[in-house]
């Protein structure tokens, strides 16, 4: 029986995912294993988690009620009142960010 611990668990703190790993005899690669592992699974969370935010401004884009100004003009200065409820710059913003990061897993 082999009496040599090789077994390594790695956590990430700010998440609190943890991974094991014991496929080899070598303490070393199974560190490398675990670390890779661990990184595959906090970005597939982050993905997740911007694909949820993506969805989420989808919703409030569908929520918009319409007919209701979207600007309101008021006195010589419009800038001063203009209030902008497009969803579209910050929903390509985290499109980007969610290419990056499966560009990132490959």
């Amino acid at each position: 029986m082999n009496k040599v611990n090789t077994a390594v668990r790695a956590t990430h703190l700010p998440t609190g995912e943890s991974v094991f790993a014991q496929d080899s005899r070598s303490q070393l690669e199974n560190k490398k294993l675990a670390i890779t592992r661990l990184k595959e699974k906090v970005t597939g969370l982050y993905i997740r988690q911007l694909e949820k935010r993506m969805q989420d401004t989808w919703n409030n884009h569908l929520q918009v009620q319409r007919g209701n100004p979207v600007r309101t003009f008021s006195g010589t200065d419009f800038k001063k009142n203009h209030q902008d409820k497009s969803f579209k710059k910050q929903r390509n913003i985290l499109k980007k960010e969610l290419k990056n990061n499966r560009n990132d897993l490959n």
